[in-house]
């Protein structure tokens, strides 16, 4: 007799939120083959011959279309060093006094970046106990570390916050940054091929892309304890490079096809977790899949990682590739990348205050423009124009 399903699990996915996936054993009716380990993979030649290039192409297009994650090695210009001296800054900016961190509180910023606190985590988490805390960075025109590449529109207001009294933080991220950001960009390349996009397609959608860095830091939990430190969720990107602190305890699992969620532990030949994020499913027209994951921090110990969500520039229209399209059509419509990533920040840092502004006037998701974050929310009390 075969089994009935009735056991679930509940994520979060696109603007949506209680999205469900039965779980299956092997023999259930409903049950499918599906990965149980993520693809470890070389990027030695990422920046090598066209050969090479379209190697690696191959293999990182069957694991974002098998997997949706893979693991990273070899990544040019990622040292140990690199590494080690860019956690230790971060665990030295946690151990600054909790009056410094707050006065980079992310409600400082219209991009809300800057320091997230236990508070605003716990509202996000959706639990009473202190789970984690993070500190944010954006591409932010005024940085001049990131060399906009022209004079920033009037108005343009600064995003990133930096610690007057521990400037190491600034220095390291970006030392670590100036590194990643150059890898986003060649894989960027490789996933166009691995797709048999064109690459000149895409050069005016990430001339100034989107991207953020969140330094993470997550408090030891007791073992027996099941909160998530991230809850079930997908990224909107274009792709997520992690750096999982080394030696670190398994906590960031991976949900297959079949409801199971299989664990992605920093492994020590690793330099990076990569995964799929929502925009490239989109492009892929489904080929590539954007994949749930969590964070379970139930080891009894504290935890860092390092994401780099990298996406397109905020004023790109983005939906499935013609070239991969078939006779079935389109399985997404276009989206507003801008406008997307600004409803789901808003909608889940509810407790900033652009997205108090936002829901007080009754400004609706479809219509939540990058703008506000660029520039931030109107100073009256009233709605202005909003497009």
């Amino acid at each position: 007799m075969v089994a009935t399903q009735t056991k679930t699990v509940q994520f979060n996915q696109g603007l949506s939120s209680g999205a469900t996936r039965f779980v299956y054993e092997e023999g259930d009716e409903g049950w499918r083959p599906t990965f149980t380990e993520l693809p470890l993979i070389s990027f030695k030649n990422i920046n090598g011959t066209l050969e090479e290039r379209q190697a690696l192409a191959k293999e990182v297009g069957a694991a974002f279309r098998d997997v949706g994650f893979l693991y990273a090695k070899d990544c040019p210009g990622i040292t140990p060093e690199l590494v080690k001296d860019t956690f230790d800054a971060i665990l030295e900016f946690y151990e600054q006094p909790v009056e410094e961190k707050l006065k980079l509180s992310w409600d400082n910023s219209p991009a809300v970046v800057g320091y997230e606190g236990f508070k605003e985590a716990r509202n996000i988490v959706d639990t009473t106990a202190d789970i984690r805390e993070s500190f944010i960075i954006c591409d932010d025109m005024l940085d001049s570390e990131q060399n906009y590449p022209g004079t920033p529109p009037p108005g343009t207001l600064p995003l990133n916050q930096w610690p007057e009294k521990f400037p190491k933080i600034r220095t390291q991220l970006y030392k670590y940054w100036n590194q990643t950001f150059p890898l986003a960009r060649s894989l960027l390349s490789i996933v166009l091929m691995a797709l048999e996009i064109d690459e000149k397609e895409f050069e005016e959608a990430f001339k100034w892309p989107m991207w953020s860095m969140r330094c993470q830091h997550y408090l030891p939990r007791p073992v027996d304890e099941d909160t998530c430190a991230t809850p079930p969720h997908d990224d909107y990107s274009i792709f997520t490079i992690l750096n999982q602190q080394p030696g670190s305890d398994p906590c960031l699992e991976v949900l297959n096809l079949n409801g199971k969620w299989i664990s992605a532990p920093a492994l020590p030949e690793a330099d990076f977790v990569i995964n799929c994020g929502n925009y490239l499913e989109r492009i892929s027209n489904g080929r590539f899949v954007s994949t749930i994951h969590r964070v379970m921090n139930h080891t009894g110990r504290r935890r860092c990682s390092l994401p780099l969500f990298f996406s397109p520039n905020p004023d790109t229209v983005i939906g499935p590739h013609p070239s991969l399209v078939g006779p079935e059509g389109s399985k997404y419509d276009k989206m507003d990348v801008g406008l997307n990533y600004a409803a789901r920040m808003f909608q889940s840092r509810r407790l900033h205050p652009s997205s108090v502004w936002l829901r007080e006037n009754k400004v609706p998701a479809e219509e939540m423009y990058y703008k506000y974050i660029r520039y931030g929310v109107p100073k009256d009390e009233s709605k202005e124009e909003t497009k």
